[in-house]
């Protein structure tokens, strides 16, 4: 197809021949000219408005597919400016590198074809392009390393080396951290196998050292004496992975090459498909030493060496028992460490083949995804592509059935998604997206929130149902005995939550007792918490409070066994537990109440099989999560806040130990992150959506989340006026909750938020609640008919705001303090809870003050003092 056949007006510089073939070829030339002319007019508009995105981006697009479809079918003219503009777009600075990238991409595209442009034809200023080149490499700080530069340092299955010259020619980079924020101003690399020292000596070319060495190895019996002595227990408690051992294997593969391969073949062999963790052990030490040791063998030899280890290995894999799989995930992650993945491509695909095979248990299907993630984990960045791969395959057992495949499970999912980042720039890296894997995930989980929200007849206050502490609509009806839940998420503890250790989770630790452990342990860093535990603990309320006024006491006993089927892959150690003391179980069967029934209210569901199936991917979801947040780079992104609604609701369930304390350990988690300050509001509406949930345990079990995560989070919090407002009024809203449980959670909160000097307007919030309680009290006298129950709520609101004031000076007693113990003072002849919620209140109060009652007393006036003196003091016998 030549000029004149186009009607171009012009000689192109480069046509795809094969349009003359099109059956409307006649139309090509119109075409090409329309769509040239177009994207010449539009680029040059978009360079004038300074459009860079989507202007410029867009027009290159247009112009990369122009050249896909015609080739370089525009004149020589126009060639060099487009060359020229390609080049100004891709050398200027400040901006984004993806930018950068795409006109770095076309200009390239244009410069391909060496023939069509002479040298003296182009000529390109080179200072600008040296400009960006030190700014980019020799920069302190730069997070474009493993986004776009290093494609070729990423693991590809696609470029199988399968010969010795692509051996040769493959630079291997082993180090991790190269090209992850920069690049060295020299990068050095191992040169080729074929300009390292010989390996295949003989005896003659060795040195002293080294021939006696050589000599003890190439008789069949010393290495016979030597792996029998290897292979020996010495200590069964600290009989593990010898590093020591494994660097003399190394050591003789790496000085001596395959020379010794025949002699130590056959015991490899041998003691993998031995039970003894001994011979395992030894195995993986002499399997470990072999991979490390061939680094710079040819390929013939690195083909021979995986001929032999792949069915060894494969035998290894199928025989591995609960003492020698920490030896076989050492093994994998020492040989995959600093080793480039394209070198270890046997290894990875060995790893990858079908993990969680059918044919065999749960305990080989956990322990070969334990051995693949020591082998994945220790490349980092590197192995995206297996990363999705794992993903895609994992999709469908993400609800297995057992245990200890879901816990590594979701253990697997935190490596998968651990470089899921998204960097200066708004670029974002090649693993898998966790947001579109939240976006999979969600759907699946909507069952147990229908499941709970069809079950909001047994929450609904309107109902006069027994269904636990509210307060009735009808004065007629007495109202249920209350039965306080302030602890944090629900009566079951957790410790250590950033890692799991194996440790028992205990049935009646609260909020504080949960802190404690992380801070015992360790785990958390958030040293703000540590001074405020201690004042948490005089807030917290008994486990179990007395219900009528008669005194009648509530005597409930119960005693929960969590499942006992962890094995060696599982992070929880469940032990069975009693949740309340054996002295106070008194005549059980005769005091059980009627409001523990099995209903939806008290957190049993249906036991249908597709809710087991979703219950179970919630579980795994909770490991990952667990996880993400404790090890990823990430921290908590806005996309986790999602489940929320989920792990609150779920965070009580009574029948389902497993799913509850994954469910108490994931809010313990979220609530102690650190959140960056544009993550806020996400939090906030996370937060202020769940408060408005119809499922009260959910607004008691966020409220505890947003305590710790107002402390944890405090500095950046108050930067944010909005966020700062919404805490407070999200707070005081909840004291009028139907709720008594949601009510007294709330009271706690705003006390510590009191006492950190978080709620800036002390004054102004402490007259609201003293208005509540005036108007409370003259409504009363004009109303000779008892009080209604919305009327009942705004009055206990205020009286709890009061006590809240109270609770938030445990050792002092600020100027109006006095004030509002008299004030409350006034209220213990309230209809209930009031009478309960003050003399709690002035239980405490005397409580804390009683060491330095002597000082805290001059504060008080006279009057005051006989009132506070009557309350806290029982009248004598003989008075």
């Amino acid at each position: 197809m030549g000029e004149d056949d186009l009607n171009l007006g012009f000689k192109p510089q480069k046509q795809v021949i094969y349009n003359k073939l099109l059956p409307y070829n006649e139309h090509i030339g119109q075409e090409i000219l329309e769509q040239i002319c177009d994207i010449k007019e539009n680029l040059a508009k978009a360079v004038i408005l300074r459009d860079v995105r989507p202007g410029c981006i867009h027009w290159v697009a247009k112009l990369s597919r122009f050249i896909k479809l015609y080739g370089l079918c525009f004149s020589k003219e126009d060639h060099i400016l487009l060359v020229k503009l390609m080049y100004e777009l891709a050398v200027t600075f400040n901006q984004e590198f993806w930018v950068m990238a795409k006109f770095a991409q076309m200009l390239t595209i244009l410069l391909k074809k060496k023939e069509l442009l002479a040298p003296g034809e182009l000529i390109l200023e080179w200072r600008p392009l040296y400009d960006l080149y030190n700014s980019l490499f020799y920069n302190s700080y730069n997070a474009i390393g493993m986004l776009m530069l290093p494609s070729w340092m990423q693991y590809n299955s696609m470029k199988k080396i399968e010969t010795e010259e692509h051996w040769e020619d493959t630079r291997y980079v082993e180090k991790t951290y190269y090209g992850w924020y920069t690049w060295p101003k020299s990068l050095m690399i191992y040169a080729p196998p074929s300009q390292q020292p010989p390996l295949d000596r003989k005896r003659e070319e060795l040195s002293d050292e080294e021939q006696v060495v050589y000599d003890f190895f190439m008789l069949q019996d010393n290495v016979d004496k030597l792996i029998s002595f290897l292979s020996l227990e010495e200590n069964k408690e600290r009989d593990n992975f010898n590093t020591r051992r494994f660097w003399m294997f190394k050591g003789l593969f790496r000085n001596f090459g395959d020379t010794f391969m025949h002699v130590l073949q056959g015991h490899v062999k041998r003691l993998v498909g031995e039970t003894q963790k001994s011979s395992q052990r030894c195995a993986t030490e002499i399997i470990t030493g072999m991979i490390r040791g061939s680094k710079h063998w040819t390929f013939a030899k690195h083909q021979a060496l995986w001929e032999v280890l792949k069915p060894i290995l494969q035998i290894g894999m199928a025989k591995v028992t609960v003492e020698t799989v920490e030896d076989w995930g050492t093994c994998m992650a020492t040989a995959s460490a600093d080793r480039d993945p394209n070198r270890l491509a046997p290894l990875m695909e060995l790893l990858m083949d079908d993990p969680l095979r059918a044919s065999e248990g749960a305990f080989n299907g956990s322990s070969r995804m334990y051995m693949l993630m020591g082998g994945l984990g220790q490349q980092e960045w590197r192995v995206a592509e297996l990363s999705h791969r794992l993903l895609e395959y994992l999709r469908p057992s993400l609800s297995h059935p057992y245990k200890s495949i879901r816990d590594r499970l979701g253990s697997v999912l935190t490596g998968i998604f651990m470089y899921d980042l998204v960097l200066p720039g708004g670029i974002t890296s090649r693993y898998p997206s966790s947001a579109e894997f939240i976006d999979y995930i969600l759907p699946q989980l909507s069952l147990l929130i229908q499941e709970s929200d069809s079950s909001m007849a047994y929450d609904c206050d309107s109902d006069n149902m027994k269904c636990g502490s509210s307060f009735s609509l009808s004065q007629d009806m007495p109202p249920s005995p209350p039965q306080p839940n302030n602890t944090v998420f629900s009566e079951k503890g957790v410790s250590s939550l950033m890692n799991i250790p194996n440790s028992s989770l205990l049935g009646s630790d609260s909020l504080t007792k949960v802190l404690n452990s992380m801070h015992i342990s360790g785990a958390s860093q958030i040293s703000l918490l540590s001074p405020l535990s201690s004042h948490l603990a005089s807030l917290e309320p008994p486990s179990l409070l007395a219900g009528r006024d008669n005194k009648d006491t509530l005597k409930v006993s119960a005693k929960m066994k969590l499942r006992d089927n962890c094995d060696i892959s599982s992070d929880v150690i469940c032990e069975p537990i009693n949740v309340i003391p054996s002295d106070s179980i008194i005549n059980v069967k005769n005091n059980i109440h009627e409001n523990h029934i099995k209903s939806p209210a008290n957190g049993f569901f249906g036991g249908s099989e597709e809710r087991k199936i979703t219950v179970r991917l919630m579980n795994t979801v909770c490991r990952w999560l667990v996880g993400q947040m404790g090890r990823c780079y990430n921290g908590v992104t806005p996309e986790i806040y999602r489940f929320l609604p989920h792990l609150c609701k779920l965070e009580s369930v009574d029948n389902d130990p497993e799913l509850r304390g994954n469910c108490v350990a994931t809010l313990a988690v979220i609530s102690q992150a650190l959140v960056l300050p544009a993550r806020i509001p996400v939090l906030m509406d996370a937060i202020t959506q769940v408060a408005k949930s119809s499922w009260w345990r959910a607004r008691a079990a966020v409220l505890s989340l947003l305590q710790v995560a107002v402390f944890t989070n405090m500095f950046t919090i108050l930067s944010d006026e909005k966020a700062t407002q919404q805490v407070q009024e999200l707070v005081v809203g909840l004291l009028s909750d139907v709720r008594l449980e949601v009510q007294q959670m709330a009271s706690t909160v705003l006390s510590g938020l009191l006492h950190c000097k978080f709620i800036k307007a002390e004054d102004k919030l402490l007259g609201e609640f003293t208005s509540k309680l005036q108007n409370g009290r003259e409504q009363k006298r004009r109303q000779k008919e008892p009080l209604k129950a919305q009327e009942l709520l705004e009055l206990h609101a205020g009286v709890l705001g009061l006590c809240a004031y109270v609770s938030a000076f445990p050792y002092d007693v600020p100027d109006m303090l006095p004030q509002v113990l008299v004030t409350l003072s006034e209220h213990l002849n309230d209809p209930h809870p009031i009478p309960a919620t003050i003399k709690k209140t002035l239980s405490n109060f005397r409580r804390t003050h009683h060491d330095n009652w002597r000082d805290h007393k001059q504060k008080f006036t006279e009057d005051q003092l006989v009132v506070l003196t009557d309350l806290l003091l029982s009248p004598s016998y003989y008075a």
